[in-house]
């Protein structure tokens, strides 16, 4: 296996080699955190921008590395550090300005510029937004930023200026509802993504406390949201995330206390119709402890991908062409602990886990023709990872 160890030596003289090293396959949950990697003072593109929690000794905020797509390698370039828990992070269309949301204190949202030739991060401006957000997303006229503010119940749409710095006076919408059973984490509203439909009339926001996703209308002339409909998610699922079918015909939620996937088709007006309930993300006879993480779908439509936190895999569906529905393929373990969030490589034919509590980014390899993940055996070094995005 190939781990790419990072040093913080090397990050203050600003040079650096690449150190890989090979483990055993006892070593794969106890991976070295300290100490450094980087690449030349100038990389090209593309980059990897990794939003980490930053509470620990080793806090790194937002890693910039340099991505290598013939060996699929990662070697930092910088770490930027004027924000807190940078948790969840986005690039806008034009890979111009990166987002991050901040889960920190009362909670913000920061914008970055992007040098598209070195990858390295300029900061622009933090923002308060009502709360702290689990999620960010740029709508797609690219002239506004929303949050989903689990802590503080709350959804804030920011305009972006056309420096990419965002606005300080942000509409700021606070949920209500009746909440779920669970009352250890369904004590009050707690939005956790807001995503966009492909035409930017809509938003659609998951919101775990209350049990619903709230379809929202957008409009571009004011850049201003309004809720148009609400639709309810069996009682103490806790809805998660949100995942698009390429067609935009169908979308895919995935619920953290549950541990279970909603399938909804969508009519491009605003309403959801749920086609498949309940699906399990874990496998069968699974008794520990695990909470559903993110959920993708492949550029084909063909798969669905959702990850496990206690159980620690990640789940393969296939998709019904015709009914959009899932069948579970298989589950792959993510060789490391609580994989808070994974993302595709820029050609779709890798899949990059970060596991967030054995602090590293674990490769897998995808077959676009099974949808199976196989083992890539590169382990990349970083604390705490909460979010991965590429530079294409």
């Amino acid at each position: 296996m190939k781990y790419n160890s990072l040093s913080r030596r090397g990050l203050l003289m600003g040079a650096a080699t690449v150190a890989v090293s090979r483990l055993h396959a006892s070593d794969e949950f106890s991976l070295p955190i300290n100490e450094a990697v980087s690449t030349e003072a100038t990389s090209a593109p593309p980059f990897a921008y990794i939003g980490c929690y930053t509470g620990g000794s080793n806090a790194r905020g937002i890693s910039v590395f340099h991505y290598d797509p013939a060996s699929n390698e990662m070697s930092l370039v910088s770490i930027v550090a004027p924000v807190t828990s940078p948790s969840f992070i986005t690039l806008d269309s034009a890979k111009k300005f990166l987002y991050s949301g901040n889960e920190s204190g009362t909670g913000s949202a920061s914008a970055f510029s992007v040098n598209p030739q070195t990858g390295a991060l300029q900061f622009l401006n933090s923002v308060g937004a009502g709360g702290q957000p689990a999620h960010v997303a740029v709508h797609p006229g690219g002239k506004q930023l929303i949050t989903a503010n689990y802590t503080g119940g709350t959804v804030a749409v920011f305009t972006i200026q056309a420096d990419g710095s965002l606005s300080s006076n942000p509409q700021i919408i606070s949920h209500f509802g009746s909440l779920g059973p669970n009352a250890g984490r369904q004590e009050a509203p707690h939005p956790h993504m807001a995503l966009p439909d492909s035409t930017g009339k809509y938003v659609l926001v998951n919101d775990l406390g209350l049990d619903a996703t709230i379809v929202y209308s957008f409009d571009a002339a004011t850049g201003r949201m309004t809720e148009a409909n609400r639709i309810a998610a069996p009682a103490g699922s806790g809805p998660r995330h949100l995942a698009w079918h390429p067609n935009a015909k169908a979308v895919y939620s995935i619920n953290e206390l549950s541990n279970t996937i909603n399938v909804y088709q969508w009519d491009g007006n605003g309403n959801l119709t749920p086609v498949q309930e309940n699906v399990s993300t874990l496998p069968s006879g699974f008794k520990g402890t695990s909470g559903a993480g993110e959920i993708l779908v492949d550029a084909a439509g063909k798969f669905v991908y959702a990850s496990n936190r206690g159980n620690d895999n990640i789940v393969i569906y296939s998709i019904d062409p015709a009914s959009y529905q899932l069948t579970v393929i298989g589950w792959v373990h993510t060789q490391g602990r609580t994989p808070r969030h994974f993302n595709f490589d820029p050609t779709g034919s890798f899949i990059h886990v970060a596991n967030q509590d054995s602090a590293n980014i674990v490769t897998f390899k995808v077959d676009k023709t099974t949808g199976m993940l196989t083992p890539a055996n590169l382990y990349t070094s970083t604390t705490a990872p909460a979010c991965i995005q590429f530079t294409s």
